[in-house]
């Protein structure tokens, strides 16, 4: 749970009993790791990952609609900027083409 609680800047009690909340919905599961028995591993379950799925596809929807409201120029000045910021943050994210996202700043692309 540590690990877990330092990835999400929360104590590890804060995060053991979010844990807690998320396995009583059967959206996580918890096992022992095979290798270190002292360490927990959390795992989303299937219900889990439609949920995730179904957030983001929600998401994607209402960003796609706030895009579809900016001019075509805009989009791309938005775009630049986030992945300025992204990459200033060290985190331009490696799927970020799946997402039709340029990979760089000023780049074309076909979304």
């Amino acid at each position: 749970m540590r690990a877990l609680a330092d990835q999400l800047d929360v104590s590890p009690s804060t995060a053991t009993r979010v844990c807690d909340r998320l396995v009583d919905k059967k959206l996580v599961r918890r096992r022992i790791d095979d290798d270190d028995r002292r360490a927990v591993r959390v795992d989303l379950t299937p219900r889990g990952r439609k949920l995730v799925e179904l957030v983001m596809v929600r998401r994607r929807a209402l960003i796609t609609d706030i895009l579809e409201h900016l001019p075509p120029a805009s989009q791309r000045r938005l775009a630049d900027a986030l992945l300025e910021f992204s990459s200033a943050a060290g985190e331009i994210s490696d799927g970020a083409w799946a997402l039709g996202w340029p990979m760089t700043p000023g780049s074309d692309s076909d979304a």
